[in-house]
């Protein structure tokens, strides 16, 4: 009988989303958490800093770690997806196999 479950090297695809997700929600927060530090400290450098950086087009701190929170949540979703279909699909492979093997004990 051939195995239903994918091989190792699949196994990656979802670990790696995961990782990654994990990876740009970890930094995300930490960006907010220090902007927020700055921000509580001396409100004054952390604007002067927003507005020097909206002119050279880098784009905000606030903005940058809602980006990553945004990206960093999609891929662990989508790594928390795909972990779910590997683990789902074989196992309703094995569900209809032990079906059928009843169906064809019954006749």
């Amino acid at each position: 009988m051939i195995s239903p479950w994918p091989p190792l090297e699949t196994w990656l695809i979802p670990v790696f989303f995961l990782g990654l997700g994990g990876l740009f929600l970890l930094l995300a927060f930490a960006l907010l958490e220090e902007y927020r530090k700055v921000f509580f400290s001396n409100p004054r450098a952390a604007m002067t800093f927003e507005v020097l950086a909206q002119l050279l087009n880098l784009g905000a701190p606030g903005y940058i770690g809602a980006v990553g929170l945004a990206a960093g949540g999609l891929f662990f979703v989508l790594g928390a997806a795909i972990s779910i279909i590997l683990v789902l699909v074989p196992l309703l492979e094995i569900v209809r196999q032990v079906f059928h093997a009843i169906a064809i004990t019954f006749q």
